[in-house]
């Protein structure tokens, strides 16, 4: 079991991801993401099974705490050639998406994380697809085809998600201060 900090898409947002992935289940049969049976998000960090969840959560949500939903303008694609490859969204960067990133990652250490969800390593993304079955081009092609343009919505949540398959241990919404 793995751990990952994740920020949670919001129903505008979410909505044209998911079709996308239904799209590439129906065309292709690529249902890695969907059998994941988790929501659209942007992975924050990933922790490998040897952290105890109850520290983890215990320094996400410390850090949580007063942050606003951030807005997400997805607006391109992107491959991570690795096997599996994997191909996504890319959102468009923000200060406040990274300096997000950055006080959760500092708020986890000595807690080991993924080597490649360090700051000034991460690339922030929303998967579409993490398969070997076809060629990244193809699937790439059919998912810019099922793309209807830039999709815009917010970050509403952030939460602490175990792996695989996907159980929510704790969920907060982000909500902007007064």
């Amino acid at each position: 079991m793995s751990l990952a900090v994740t920020l949670r898409l919001d129903a505008a947002a979410a909505g044209p991801v998911e079709r996308i992935w239904h799209g590439l289940a129906e065309q292709l049969g690529v249902r890695e993401v969907l059998d994941l049976g988790y929501h659209p998000h942007i992975t924050l960090a990933v922790i490998e099974a040897a952290a105890l969840p109850a520290v983890v959560e215990e320094a996400v949500f410390a850090v949580a705490d007063g942050v606003p939903p951030l807005p997400v303008n997805l607006a391109g694609f992107g491959i991570f050639p690795d096997p599996p490859p994997t191909v996504w969204l890319a959102p468009a960067v923000t200060s406040e998406l990274l300096a997000l990133h950055e006080r959760v990652t500092m708020a986890l250490r000595p807690i080991p994380i993924r080597p490649h969800d360090l700051p000034r390593a991460w690339v922030p993304h929303v998967t579409l697809s993490q398969s070997d079955r076809h060629p990244p081009a193809r699937i790439l092609e059919i998912a810019m085809a099922l793309w209807g343009g830039p999709i815009r919505g917010d970050t509403g949540r952030i939460e602490l998600v175990a792996f695989p398959p996907a159980v929510i241990r704790r969920s907060q919404a982000l909500i902007a201060p007064d």
